[in-house]
């Protein structure tokens, strides 16, 4: 049995027996739960259920399925944060022409779903009728920022990645004009940098390939072929958490999940993800680097700050990581 997520893999194991034999004496089509008595089950709506008889879909074919456009609601939709959001939805106190109010839209939607398919309710009693993709928020008390509102494919651009700037709401030739102005600025000045040296050495212990800010006579060129528009992240979210990170004595907590793609995403036999989280790209400065390094064969992660022994040699903490997985997600937090 695989389960996937947005068309993309999540999980994959052995069922240990045929379907039609499975414990649902009656055959019945459950969700969330053991039929016929819950077991750890959540109330969720369930749209454009499709089912297939024969072989089993193939991995592209769920993919496809995934980014093909429903009736309902579809994985390309942008999500709302209805916890955290300033522009979490709220109905209004519309009335249609015969006096129902959005209460009465949620009371009956569950047993005729097309009374929500009028323009009308859609648009004013956006929670009634759920006509909006609700983000996925962490079991938590605690304020979360999300960089990005759905999973995010990230390909290399060059031999070197792929760089993710912030969606300002610029246009794609902006972006990239102003990132080489100010790439051309940083080298005309001569490539200043305070943290030159220790961000040398992070980049020749790196086992792999990774974008040479100081020695490439052509960085500039080098960074706007790496720049990737598709997975540009939510820069107000990004102020937001640095400010409130800022308030809580600088304690956060970071956490993504990560899965290969293809053959490009292993160093040898390894799957070693890369991620370097800049807080300055010229000149460049990490805040964060997860990836693979000389010094663990399993991958390290680096954490630049200003918090450690004066003595100390070099401005970064470095943890060893476990192993990624080569196959299915990998969470890291």
């Amino acid at each position: 049995v695989s389960f996937y997520i947005d068309g993309h893999l999540g999980w994959s194991a052995e069922w240990g027996s045929r379907v039609d034999r499975a414990d649902c004496a009656a055959r019945e089509l459950t969700f969330g739960r053991s039929f016929p008595g819950w077991t750890n089950g959540l109330e969720v709506d369930v749209y454009d259920l499709k089912m297939f008889v024969g072989e089993a879909l193939s991995a592209s074919d769920v993919l496809l399925l995934a980014k093909t456009p429903g009736d309902f609601l579809k994985s390309e939709d942008v999500c709302v944060d209805t916890y955290y959001a300033a522009t979490t939805p709220v109905d209004s106190l519309w009335r249609d022409d015969h006096g129902r109010d959005c209460r009465w839209y949620a009371s009956h939607r569950h047993q005729a779903l097309a009374i929500c398919e009028q323009e009308d309710p859609k648009v004013q009693c956006p929670v009634a009728c759920v006509s909006y993709q609700p983000c996925y928020a962490p079991q938590t008390d605690h304020r979360h920022y999300q960089l990005w509102d759905r999973i995010q494919t990230i390909q290399k651009k060059t031999s070197t990645g792929a760089l993710c700037l912030d969606s300002l709401g610029r246009s794609r030739a902006d972006k990239y004009a102003d990132t080489k102005l100010a790439c051309e600025a940083w080298v005309s000045a001569g490539k200043p940098g305070e943290y030159e040296a220790d961000w040398r050495t992070d980049f020749e212990e790196t086992r792999g390939v990774r974008l040479d800010f100081y020695n490439d006579s052509s960085v500039c060129a080098a960074v706007v072929a790496a720049l990737d528009e598709e997975c540009a992240f939510d820069s107000a979210q990004v102020r937001a958490f640095t400010a409130d990170a800022a308030l809580n004595g600088g304690d956060m907590t970071i956490s993504f999940w990560v899965r290969p793609i293809d053959e490009a995403s292993f160093v040898g036999k390894q799957f070693l993800p890369h991620v370097a989280f800049y807080s300055s790209l010229f000149p460049p400065e990490h805040n964060l680097v997860i990836g693979a390094f000389e010094s663990n064969t399993d991958g390290e992660i680096r954490l630049h700050s200003q918090c450690r022994d004066q003595t100390a040699t070099r401005i970064f903490e470095s943890v060893h990581m476990n192993p990624a997985a080569a196959e299915g997600w990998t969470s890291i937090t």
